[in-house]
């Protein structure tokens, strides 16, 4: 045993792929009067180098189309495994700043979440396609123009009708209706 290490501690180390992450039945467990069986073993993830495979002088000028076409393939090769991403990458399509920067506009934290999950393999996968190792990721979050901003009171209300459809003051007006 190592000095300085305590006997049945558990490492707080990440899971690295050669990690066997196994799990168990409670059903066997009871059954095998509290023996450990092993019923699947799952590697862990693999951490993707974005890198890896690209050549460091690639430096092909990107179009708009050709990111849009490598983009949209990224996002059809995930689709069957990660709907979410797929449904993002198909509704926010980035455009290329100043040669080598990918700007992608998204309206919630959540979906930069899962791109900054899926970065690695997305840039290799661009990185590859479009032959320029220096494509970087700028993410920026836009405005819903639609969004309204919530009525609570009466007389809110009533402003937001009558703006939707103003024969509603002269029903007011005509019945002598005290909205406010």
């Amino acid at each position: 045993m190592a000095s300085g290490t305590v006997p049945g501690a558990v490492s707080s180390a990440k899971p690295t792929p050669h990690h066997v992450i196994k799990t168990v039945s409670i059903k066997e467990l009871a059954s095998n009067n509290g023996a450990l069986p092993v019923v699947e073993e799952k590697m862990g993830e693999a951490v993707v180098d974005e890198n890896a495979g690209v050549d460091p002088t690639w430096s092909r000028p990107v179009t708009p189309d050709g990111l849009k076409a490598a983009w949209l393939g990224y996002a059809a090769r995930i689709e069957s495994s990660n709907s979410r991403l797929h449904s993002i990458l198909i509704n926010h399509i980035p455009t290329i700043q100043k040669e080598n920067i990918v700007y992608l506009e998204l309206i919630h934290a959540m979906q930069e979440t899962e791109v900054q999950r899926e970065k690695p393999a997305l840039f290799k996968h661009l990185k590859i396609s479009l032959k320029n190792a220096r494509l970087a990721l700028e993410i920026a979050f836009k405005k819903e123009e639609n969004v309204q901003a919530k009525v609570f009171t009466a007389s809110d209300k009533y402003k937001v009708m009558k703006e939707k459809n103003p024969a509603l003051a002269e029903l007011s007006r005509l019945f002598d209706l005290d909205i406010e």
